[in-house]
């Protein structure tokens, strides 16, 4: 016990270099210091600061904030497709009622069959959907005589499709020795 009790004492006093656990003990036994009667001694160094305690836990976590700004429209590809020989007369193709505010910004068209002579066009457009109006005509596909896929992809500046919208795309010109047939459109 006396050696035990030494041990703490030279930890109070900053003899010694300890662990956490060293310095709560020693501080633990500082209540149960018996003081001899007599005069008092000359006050002895400040020791040498301990070493930082453990972390705590973690606080409880706060309140749900409020919600932020609405971010853009997702991206969705719309896919149009027409399997047989492409004609202007019934040119065009089922369009896409979209449920919820879309944006596109591009399109991309292939045929199994290359027309001839002249290029097929499509024409990517939006609709009214209460009247049937043209809104907007985002721009134009354009698949080359001879070509299976257009020289380069049509891009146009981001629009959001809304609810009150339809989405379309409409063949305007085909192939004049051969029309081209097995028609895929791509917008998203």
């Amino acid at each position: 016990m006396r050696t035990t009790k030494a041990f703490l004492e030279s930890v109070i006093a900053g003899d010694r270099v300890a662990t956490p656990e060293q310095i709560r003990a020693a501080q633990a036994l500082l209540p149960f210091q018996h003081k001899k009667l007599g005069e008092t001694g000359v006050a002895g160094q400040t020791g040498v600061q301990g070493q930082t305690g453990l972390v705590g836990q973690t606080g409880l976590v706060g309140q749900t904030g409020s919600q932020g700004l609405t971010g853009l429209a997702p991206t969705l590809t719309f896919v149009f497709t027409s399997p047989d020989t492409l004609t202007t007369t019934d040119n065009a193709l089922i369009p896409w009622m979209i449920g919820k505010g879309t944006s596109v910004s591009g399109a991309t068209a292939q045929v199994k069959t290359a027309p001839t002579t002249q290029s097929i066009t499509i024409d990517i457009k939006v609709y009214t959907r209460s009247t049937g109006a043209v809104a907007t005509t985002l721009g134009t596909v354009t698949i080359p005589a001879g070509a299976l896929v257009p020289s380069s992809d049509l891009t146009f500046t981001p629009r959001v499709i809304a609810t009150t919208e339809v989405l379309a795309a409409e063949i305007t010109q085909v192939g004049s020795g051969t029309a081209g047939a097995n028609l895929t459109v791509a917008v998203s």
